[in-house]
């Protein structure tokens, strides 16, 4: 964007050589916009809120996923106690395949929770 020092400073030093740029509506407009601080414009910025965290989404879609999207899905998941239940609605996709990445994702989050109870499930489950 351009600033209005600079705009003045170019329609003083040079008004000849660009007559038009001086009488264009956008021209005018600039001349009358307020500066912005720099912080303010972050301090009004929000995310916008899902309904469910952004790349949970994409196990109700349909589409396949590959083994390594899945490991996103998993290793971008904050609350431990959501993983057991993620777990559930992808072993339901028909594209659900048990890696070994993935469980020792899974297990290591959950050890890190201290959740010894699910990680029991887990191994019951692989065998």
């Amino acid at each position: 964007m351009i600033s209005r020092s600079l705009l003045s400073s170019v329609k003083s030093s040079y008004p000849q050589n660009f007559p038009s740029l001086f009488h264009h509506p956008i021209a005018t407009k600039i001349s009358s916009l307020k500066p912005l601080s720099f912080f303010s414009s972050f301090s009004s910025y929000h995310q916008p809120t899902y309904t469910t965290s952004p790349p949970l989404f994409k196990l109700t879609h349909k589409d396949w996923l590959s083994p390594t999207e899945i490991l996103k899905i998993f290793d971008n998941l904050k609350d431990p106690n959501s993983l057991i239940s993620v777990l559930a609605q992808y072993s339901a996709r028909k594209d659900y395949k048990p890696t070994e990445p993935l469980f020792t994702l899974l297990i290591n989050k959950l050890a890190y929770a201290q959740d010894f109870d699910s990680i029991e499930n887990i191994m019951e489950k692989l065998k």
